[in-house]
């Protein structure tokens, strides 16, 4: 026993949840993509958020840093978004569903920027694990997710990178053409596998 945790016990939870892991492949390669997506995602808005209000952050962050960071969520986002219209779990393309996302922050309170950025990347973090969540429920369960139950999140996701992005004094079309950018010189034949040129 260790902090009044018995290791024993411990290790015979995970033998108990080992019988109730899915162990099966996943059915289609297809889902390949929108895995590596939604992981690209959630560990995105995982670095964005450690950058601003993480522990491992001891300094400020420039602006130029949380536009490289704010790209490569866009990056992911639009990656999920393609492949969830290519195959009709939605039903509009991403330049919609960044425009709904302008359209949510502004309803809002009539400004993109009415939050701080720690509020707007808390949010993101969380919202992305949501669209990670629709994605296990997808791929691994079985499960057939309403048109609502995906465009939630995934506009969410990029309503708080709007509002990222207006505290920044920049826009997700200026991200997105950075991002962009910073991808052709890293991989100019295409992605190669290893992270490119650095």
């Amino acid at each position: 026993m260790n902090n009044g945790i018995s290791t024993s016990s411990l290790s015979q939870y995970v033998e108990g949840t080992a019988r109730t892991w899915n162990h099966r492949p996943i059915v289609s390669p297809q889902f390949f993509e929108l895995c590596n997506a939604a992981l690209g995602l959630a560990g995105e808005a995982s670095e964005l958020h450690d950058s601003l209000v993480g522990d491992v952050n001891e300094t400020d962050v420039s602006d130029e840093d949380i536009r490289s960071e704010l790209g490569d969520v866009l990056y992911y986002s639009a990656r999920v978004i393609d492949f969830l219209y290519h195959h009709e779990y939605i039903s509009v393309p991403f330049d919609t569903v960044v425009a709904d996302a302008y359209a949510s922050l502004y309803a809002i309170t009539g400004t993109a920027g009415h939050d701080t950025l720690e509020a707007y990347t808390d949010t993101l973090s969380q919202q992305a694990g949501k669209i990670a969540e629709c994605v296990k429920k997808t791929v691994f369960h079985g499960k057939n997710l309403s048109e609502d139950a995906w465009m939630e999140p995934l506009v969410n996701v990029l309503m708080n990178a709007a509002g990222i992005a207006f505290l920044i004094n920049t826009d997700l079309e200026n991200v997105a053409e950075q991002n962009l950018a910073k991808l052709a010189a890293r991989y100019p034949q295409g992605f190669t596998p290893g992270g490119g040129i650095r």
